[in-house]
Formats: C-alpha cells, structure tokens, sequence
C-alpha cells in the first residue's frame, strides 16, 4: 500500500512539473514574438505641434545717420557751456562760452542743481549691465553738462544771450535744433563712401569736449541736430535683399530699450557691390542721439500660429456637400447625409448615412467616401427636400493626427512656410490644435491606420 501510494505521488509531481514547463514556455515564447514583431514593425514617427511663428526675425547692426552740423571754436579758453547735453536749443540760444583765463568751475557747481536728471539715473541703476559701462562714461558727462547749464540759467552767471558774468561773449547755436556734446567723425558721413568696411573698421570716437577744457582755435565744441529725421543703414546678405526688397515699410525694434518704430524701406548697393537697407524715420531720434551704432530687429515674421514641419504635410480628395443636404439623427445626433435608394417596389426611399466630415469652408462639407461614391443620390432633410447627384469633389490639405492611437485626417489651412515648416491657422473647424501629436511623415500612412511609435 505504502509503495503505491509513493508510486502515485511520483507521477503526479512529474505531471505537475511538465504543465508548469508548458505554461513558462508558451509564455517565454509570446514574449519574444511579440518584441520580434515590435521590431519588424513600420513605426511612425510622431510630433507634438507648437505654437509660435514660422521663424526668429533678424537681428541687425545699423549704423545712425542724422542732419548734424559740427560748430567749432572761434577762439581758445576754457569752455563753458549752457545748454544740457541733447537738449533742444532755438536759433541765437545761447550755447556755450570761451574764457581767456582761468574759471573756478567750482562756483558753477555750487549754483547748479541735478534734480531734473534723477529719473535718468534711478534708470541706468535700475537697468545696469556691467556689459555696458560705456553707458556710466556717457551719463558722467550728461550730468556734467546739466550742472553747468543749470548753473548758468539759474544763477546770474549767464547775464543773457550775448555775454556772461565774465564779460565773455556768449556763442548762439546757428539754427533751432538739439546739442550733442559727443562728436565721432561720422557727422559728414556720406553715403557713397558705404561699403563693408563700413562696419568691420569703425572709428573709434574722436572729441567730446567738457564742461572747463580748454579749447583751441578750430577744435570741434559741439554738434546740432537740425532735423528729426534720421536714417539706419543695415548689411543685407543676398538671400536678405531677395527676402526684403518687395518692401517698402518695416516695423523695427531697437534692442537697446525694446522700443518698436515704423519706418519706410529700401534696398541700396555700395560701390563695392554690397547691399544695404535704408530704415527712413520720422521721429524718435532724440532717443538714440547718443549712439552711432544700434543693434535693430526688423519685425518680418508677423504670421503666427501652429508650427508644423512639411514633412506631415498630405493632400487627400473628399466629396463636396452643401450644408443644407446636411442632417443629424435624431438619436445620437450623428452628422450624416439621407441617401436615396430605391425599395423593393422600385420607389425612392431615404436613408440616413452617417457622413465623416474632414473639412467645412464657404458652406460646403467635405466628406470622406467610406460611406459614399459618386453616383450617389442624396436628398434635402426635409419633407419634400429636392435632390442632387454626387459629382463634386475638392482636395484638402491636412495632416494625420494620432492622438487617439490610430491615423485621423484633420484639415490645415496654411498661412505661411520656408523650407522645413509651415505655419497654419489655429481654431480651423475640423483642425488640429496646440500640443497635439501628429504624423510627422505623412507619405506612408493611410487613414484609420493604427500607429506604433
């Protein structure tokens, strides 16, 4: 008994043993069909749509052109201004005056005042970027020749627009305009003289005269702006001219303050063969009086929207229906189209054919044909509804969208495009939208067709 009942016990461990093996086995073996398949597979590579435009507009170094006179010195002394440095002055204003001898500067700075700059210091300090410290030079000397004119209008100094309190004679601008301290050899630029060392071979700045140097006979004192306009010379390559030359205005945004201006366009060529563009403005001047050369973005990627590569671009056909042959079920509210088909008796009957609509514009649908041909006749939603004979059709252009695991067609209607991408309206009806993922090479899938990325 007791040998039987091992004997027994024997087999069923060897049964038990072999249905376990069998289950590993078939298990192991679905596991690496299924990664042998994986890899055999065709996988879709996919992309998530952003938002934005089509591409970063171009930065550009201009060079600043404006109407300025350079006024010298008649006579050698120790200068002495009244006029703050890019202030507006009138014809016969008084400007500055020349000392023989030797003036105690300190009785100017006692009489003057600062108040009127602290706005323009409180925003280089709330600004600053040690980068920049060019910028704290340049206030140094606005503050200098601010004290002094404050001096002068405030204190008797200036006893009126022919002599001081020294009995020097007082030096009158020739013409309204602005004074500028700040004189760096570009004041006669001409224009024929453009050419690429125009902006590889800067002049480093020449004078700037300050409140109590001495001047001689013949040396630069000051310059005057006579006229609001001024002009902006950029080096254009020559995809830029071709990109560029159809326009005549251009909005403009100066990198130093953020600040964005109009301006009228044009495209010129130097005598070296090289070409520029012309940034004509009406005004702003005053705000960049102190620098010759400007960092410029010339705004001319206006058109914004949905961000999508070429590559996901497709076209496909869809029959074309009328709104009013459009209808919805009562049950589920199913967009469809009733079809007219013949009974057993050989007269029309209507019935309701869901439609998979992939487009809408100017009252027309566009819908796939999986459920329609043409040939087909179809009728109004209405008691007595006319009826019409599928024959049109009309192409979209889409992308797939695989949002949901498998291939959708959505529409796309295309603003604008370079060489890689494309921008498309957003909230087109039966569109895509932002963050969306979407087929990013559309020329080997088909619709419905269930994606593996």
């Amino acid at each position: 008994m007791k040998n039987r009942n091992s004997k027994s016990s024997g087999i069923f461990r060897v049964i038990t043993a072999n249905i376990g093996t069998i289950i590993f086995s078939a298990f192991f073996i679905y596991i690496i069909l299924s990664i042998a398949l994986f890899l055999a597979a065709a996988h879709t590579t996919s992309y998530q749509v952003t938002a934005g435009p089509l591409a970063k507009n171009q930065t550009y170094t201009g060079l600043v052109l404006r109407e300025e006179t350079v006024i010298a010195a008649d006579a050698p002394g120790m200068v002495t201004y009244y006029a703050s440095e890019s202030t507006r002055v009138r014809k016969k204003g008084p400007v500055y005056s020349v000392h023989a001898g030797v003036q105690d500067m300190n009785e100017y700075v006692r009489h003057g005042s600062l108040r009127s700059s602290g706005p323009e210091i409180r925003s280089l300090l709330g600004g600053f970027d040690p980068q920049d410290f060019v910028e704290i030079y340049a206030l140094k000397s606005r503050l200098e020749y601010a004290l002094i004119a404050s001096a002068a209008d405030g204190s008797g100094l200036l006893i009126n627009n022919m002599t001081n309190a020294a009995g020097d004679p007082v030096k009158q601008a020739p013409a309204d305009g602005i004074v500028s301290y700040i004189i760096d050899g570009y004041e006669d630029f001409d224009v024929a003289e453009l050419g690429r060392s125009t902006f590889t071979e800067r002049r480093e700045r020449t004078e700037e005269v300050r409140p109590g140097d001495s001047v001689t006979t013949g040396q630069s004192i000051y310059k005057l702006v006579t006229s609001e306009s001024w002009r902006i010379l950029i080096p254009l390559t020559a995809k830029q001219v071709v990109n560029l030359e159809a326009r005549t205005r251009v909005r403009v945004k100066f990198l130093k303050d953020g600040m964005t201006q109009a301006a009228d366009f044009s495209v010129i060529s130097a005598n070296d063969g090289s070409f520029y563009g012309q940034l004509h403005f009406s005004s702003g001047m005053l705000r960049y009086l102190g620098d010759r050369f400007l960092r410029i973005e010339l705004v001319t990627n206006t058109e914004t929207g949905l961000k999508v590569p070429l590559t996901s671009l497709t076209k496909r056909k869809f029959l074309e229906i009328p709104e009013s042959y459009m209808t919805k079920r009562d049950d589920d509210n199913a967009l469809g189209i009733l079809k007219v088909l013949p009974d057993e008796n050989g007269r029309d009957t209507l019935k309701f054919f869901k439609a998979s609509v992939c487009g809408y514009a100017n009252g027309i649908y566009y819908i796939d044909m999986e459920n329609f041909a043409l040939g087909d006749r179809i009728a109004e939603p209405k008691t007595d509804g006319q009826k019409m004979i599928l024959s049109r059709t009309g192409s979209l252009d889409g992308v797939y969208s695989i949002n949901k695991g498998y291939a959708i067609f959505r529409r796309v209607e295309i603003l604008d495009k370079n060489e890689d991408y494309c921008i498309v309206k957003k909230g087109t009806r039966y569109g895509i939208a932002q963050f969306d993922f979407i087929v990013l090479d559309a020329s080997g899938i088909r619709e419905n067709e269930i994606t593996a990325t």
